[in-house]
């Protein structure tokens, strides 16, 4: 297992099974459910077929921009930040897992997380619900 030389990383879909595998035991059933559907869904489809090692920053920055567009399930809204975040957090778990096994840097170096706004919509501060109680 020399450094990254090309081909030295195993598939993404390959090595996600591995990461999954390992973390399963840690979850709560709904979790996994969840990880699960991620993962075949979303991350397989996109990267599957690529080595662990090649992809790059640029990748999942394009991939999150995709995601931002993607229909939520409801169909009539796009996918919220929030769940934005939870679809890339696996990613970037494995990804991470990946790049300390093969050694290579993980290129979710500096990706932060999407915004999550705080609901702004409650029309009342903390201290006015204090005052109004």
């Amino acid at each position: 297992m020399g450094h990254s030389d090309v081909g030295s990383t195993p598939l993404f879909k390959d090595f996600a099974e591995v990461w999954y595998s390992e973390k399963a035991v840690e979850w709560r059933t709904s979790h996994k459910k969840t990880i699960r559907d991620d993962i075949n869904k979303r991350l397989n489809p996109r990267f599957g077929d690529m080595e662990v090692g090649v992809i790059t920053k640029a990748d999942i920055l394009a991939f999150r921009a995709d995601l931002a567009k993607a229909p939520a399930r409801n169909k009539t809204t796009l996918l919220s930040n929030p769940r934005i975040n939870k679809i890339l957090d696996p990613l970037r778990q494995i990804l991470c897992e990946a790049a300390d096994r093969f050694d290579f840097r993980t290129p979710f170096q500096n990706i932060k997380q999407l915004k999550v706004k705080r609901t702004d919509d409650d029309p009342f501060s903390l201290d006015e619900v204090k005052k109004i109680i």
